[in-house]
């Protein structure tokens, strides 16, 4: 549902006019839900995950999960897994998503060859533009951007009223933007592989 939030939007708008797009650097979870049919990886990763295919453009070539954290709370099974997503074009993406953390976060920063993108739900400034930024070395983490950097307008339009409005869009044949099945299914794919890439969780 991320795909259709007024900041993301503006942040792919933004990064087009920036340069190539080398890193990603995606944050999503919260304390719970702790569900026995479903783990944190699947809850959050999908939000995540979505929204670095959507800005890179295409699929990765080479998928790595790691487990930083796994326990058994009062209230279900927890843990904390970051992806790391590598793509054919060079660009990266590191992914941490979770259901241990103390308090809510949906984060992503792009790093492009002209500035970087901070798009955070949860600030009262949800799209902080660092222009000028350069993008991390090659084959390092990138670091948050340096600098107060400058608010993007965005709407505040809920996630949700601008998804429905594009499908009713789509069912009236006015645009399909963000829409269908390739984005979907490959979403799939990566959370699939990422989940074979992890060792079976503590008993």
């Amino acid at each position: 549902i991320h795909l259709f939030h007024p900041a993301f939007r503006r942040l792919k708008e933004e990064a087009a006019r920036l340069g190539r797009l080398t890193h990603i650097r995606a944050e999503g979870g919260s304390w719970g839900p702790f569900r026995a049919d479903t783990s944190p990886l699947w809850d959050y990763g999908p939000h995540d995950v979505s929204m670095c295919l959507d800005l890179i453009g295409e699929a990765p070539s080479s998928v790595a999960a790691e487990r930083e954290e796994a326990r058994q709370t009062g209230e279900g099974y927890g843990e904390v897994v970051s992806l790391r997503l590598e793509f054919p074009g060079g660009g990266r993406a590191a992914v941490r998503v979770g259901n241990l953390m103390p308090e809510k976060r949906r984060r992503l920063t792009a790093y492009c060859e002209r500035g970087a993108l901070d798009f955070n739900d949860l600030a009262a400034d949800k799209l902080i533009l660092h222009e000028g930024a350069p993008p991390p070395p090659s084959g390092e983490d990138p670091a948050p951007p340096p600098g107060a950097g400058r608010p993007a307008p965005v709407s505040d339009a809920l996630p949700l009223t601008c998804a429905v409005e594009a499908f009713a869009a789509a069912i009236r044949g006015e645009s399909r933007e963000g829409l269908g099945l390739a984005l979907a299914v490959e979403v799939v794919r990566v959370l699939t592989a990422c989940d074979a890439a992890l060792p079976a969780p503590p008993a």
